[in-house]
């Protein structure tokens, strides 16, 4: 399997927006729309990972402008 570059959030909602779209259309078979979840579900879990992410680093900047590690 090729290495998939990794999405900023904007790409991952995009992503999600997509399978949304598959998801809605009624002609899709079942296994497509299970494919669909799957991915969405995927993408959901690391948009949320990449959020709580940068939530954890605003959260330890500090009034002069230093960060401390995570």
């Amino acid at each position: 399997m090729a290495t998939e570059k990794k999405l900023n959030i904007d790409e991952m909602f995009q992503k999600i927006e997509d399978q949304i779209q598959i998801l809605e259309r009624e002609d899709v078979p079942l296994e497509e729309s299970l494919t669909a979840y799957e991915e969405g579900m995927k993408y959901i879990k690391s948009c949320h990972e990449a959020i709580t992410s940068v939530e954890k680093k605003v959260m330890l900047i500090r009034e002069n402008g230093d960060t401390d590690e995570l």
